[in-house]
């Protein structure tokens, strides 16, 4: 058994779970070398999202009460991006 870990959320847990079980389909690595490569596509691998509510980015933390009120007010949606485990906002929407 190896551990890999994603350093992200479930959908890059998902996208190394299909290239393994690929890979492991293909029987041309062992399961270290299918480990090692898992463990290097994660390091490459970065998750991008756009959010439909700032109810729960407020509510968890990451936005301050008064951010949340104008970005509702004025329709904007953070777009968030998981990189190296650290979720970040990445940039802004409108609409």
């Amino acid at each position: 058994m190896h551990i890999v870990d994603s350093g992200s959320a479930s959908l890059g847990a998902a996208i190394l779970i299909l290239r393994a079980a690929k890979l492991r389909d293909e029987g041309k690595l062992s399961i270290a070398a299918i480990a090692d490569e898992l463990r290097g596509i994660a390091k490459r691998l970065i998750i991008y999202a756009v959010v439909d509510t700032i109810k729960y980015l407020k509510m968890g933390g990451r936005l301050s009460g008064g951010k949340a009120l104008a970005a509702e007010i004025i329709g904007i949606t953070p777009v968030i991006g998981v990189e190296d485990g650290v979720v970040s906002a990445v940039g802004k929407a409108r609409g």
